[in-house]
């Protein structure tokens, strides 16, 4: 009795670990992904990572607002190759001298497709709010 209650946990305990293994997948190279601040993303089988750590500035202009120019948010990102990290910002409005919303890390190359929630004059944007669409590929 006591042997088959071991076998059912170990199956059991066997199981989750497999299927952790098969929700790792977090994004795939070359597609648009969504990111919340804080969290971390993985691919299969966990060899590269990213977090949006914050966004550090955002001065776009509202969406129900009359700017003179369409302004710029700057957000922060840390990336993982196995053992090597690096934090790195990419920006909304390319446009502006030496603003990227497109850059190469560690053999990868990366770029900010979208900021959400857009700013409007009615609310403010608290930082756990924020989205970040990036894509990612391997450089050849």
């Amino acid at each position: 009795m006591l042997r088959n209650f071991l076998l059912l946990g170990l199956g059991f305990l066997l199981f989750i670990s497999c299927d952790e293994k098969f929700n790792c997948e977090d994004f795939k190279l070359g597609s648009p992904f969504v990111l919340k601040p804080g969290k971390l993303y993985q691919d299969c089988p966990g060899q590269l990572s990213i977090t949006m750590l914050r966004v550090e500035s955002d001065s776009r202009c509202p969406a129900n607002a009359n700017c003179v120019w369409e302004g710029n948010a700057e957000v922060v990102f840390i990336f993982r190759n196995g053992d090597e990290e690096t934090e790195f910002t990419m920006d909304t409005n390319a446009s502006m001298r030496s603003s990227e919303n497109e850059k190469e890390v560690f053999g990868y190359y990366f770029i900010l497709n979208k900021l959400s929630p857009y700013p409007d004059t009615s609310f403010e944007i608290k930082q756990k709010d924020y989205r970040a669409e990036v894509i990612i590929t391997k450089i050849i």
